[in-house]
C-alpha cells in the first residue's frame, strides 16, 4: 500500500503519515521501496516484525 492510501485509511494528513512511518520504520516494523511503475510513490509494507505484532 502506498503512505497516501495509508494515510486516507487513517484520516492522517501526508506530514502526519510520514512521520509515523517513519517512527515505525526505525522500530523495524515497515519498510519502503519506490512503486516500480511511478518511483514518486513509496510502497509501505509490514516487516516480519511488524506482522507478528498485529498477532
Amino acid at each position: 500500500m502506498c503512505q497516501a492510501e495509508v494515510g486516507r485509511k487513517l484520516l492522517k494528513t501526508k506530514g502526519n503519515v510520514s512521520v509515523m512511518i517513519d517512527r515505525l520504520a526505525q522500530r523495524g516494523l515497515v519498510h519502503r521501496r519506490p512503486q516500480e511503475d511511478d518511483r514518486r510513490y513509496m510502497v509501505v509494507a509490514l516487516t516480519g516484525a511488524g506482522s507478528a505484532g498485529i498477532d
